[in-house]
């Protein structure tokens, strides 16, 4: 499960090994995308003593925004318990974690994701980071759900159940649709995903596993010109469900917040520069 990315003319892959006992994540560099040198020591490690990643961090995903590198990752606690983190870096070498709590966590009982979640991978499409990743149900039957963000680090879920819930019994990935990689069509505003798939409800590989493809429209037909985000869901999704609460200020001192109240008045427009007006 590893992440591949362009980066200052090379390639920068990203992939998971053993480090001292316990899953981390490393770099290797290509000048051509075939011979690669590996970093010498990992680039980003398991968190300390009893944090929600203090056992393990795997699956990355990387990706490139506003001049910084971006990594979805998974981690994992002392009790097995596998959620999703982030860290950014300059220089693609070293790493920071975005705070000490996980940026999705389990979900609550009887939803798709109440076993872990994890393998992100992620598109950002204005004005919305999409993230698409792999959940584990009770009875380890693993589905994928989709999270939206404004800034890459504050995330929403869209579903409680997997896309995937109703699929027929006998088919190739009755019991897991997992693992994806994503490519998007900027164009046409299609978003193609690949995924791996299985008939074996197992938490290991041992899965029947193939390779699947299925399609998804983030376009919706919406003119960026005019963008409201109170029209693009069907369902009761608003501006003010994602803004609303207290977020940190980068770059003040002091771990300055910004609290936007339960009672304000949001709306989102994207200015002729492409930045995006935030009045309320």
């Amino acid at each position: 499960n590893g992440s591949a990315i362009l980066f200052n003319g090379k390639v920068y892959y990203y992939y998971h090994g053993i480090y001292e006992g316990k899953s981390v994540i490393g770099l290797a560099i290509s000048e051509d995308g075939k011979n690669f040198t590996k970093h010498s020591t990992p680039v980003l490690k398991y968190g300390p003593e009893h944090s929600w990643d203090s056992a393990a961090v795997a699956d990355p995903y990387v990706i490139s925004h506003n001049g910084s590198l971006y990594m979805y990752f998974l981690g994992m606690d002392d009790l097995m318990v596998q959620r999703i983190g982030v860290a950014r870096s300059k220089d693609g070498i070293t790493w920071e974690k975005f705070g000490s709590r996980a940026i999705l966590d389990v979900g609550a009982a009887g939803t798709f994701d109440e076993n872990g979640l994890g393998e992100p991978s992620v598109i950002y499409y204005a004005p919305y980071f999409y993230m698409i990743y792999t959940g584990r149900a009770a009875d380890e039957k693993r589905d994928v759900g989709i999270a939206i963000s404004l800034d890459g680090v504050n995330w929403k879920k869209l579903n409680t159940t997997g896309l995937f819930h109703e699929r027929k019994a006998g088919t190739w990935d009755e019991s897991v649709i997992c693992d994806t990689t994503i490519y998007f069509d900027k164009e046409k505003g299609i978003l193609d995903v690949w995924y791996g798939g299985g008939n074996k409800p197992s938490p290991d590989q041992n899965l029947n596993g193939n390779v699947g493809l299925f399609q998804m429209s983030l376009d919706q037909g919406r003119d960026m010109g005019v963008f409201d985000p109170n029209t693009l869901f069907s369902k009761n999704i608003a501006s003010t469900d994602i803004l609303r609460g207290s977020y940190p200020i980068e770059g003040e001192p002091g771990n300055k917040q910004v609290w936007v109240s339960s009672d304000s008045t949001i709306s989102l427009l994207q200015n002729k520069t492409g930045g995006i007006l935030i009045k309320g």
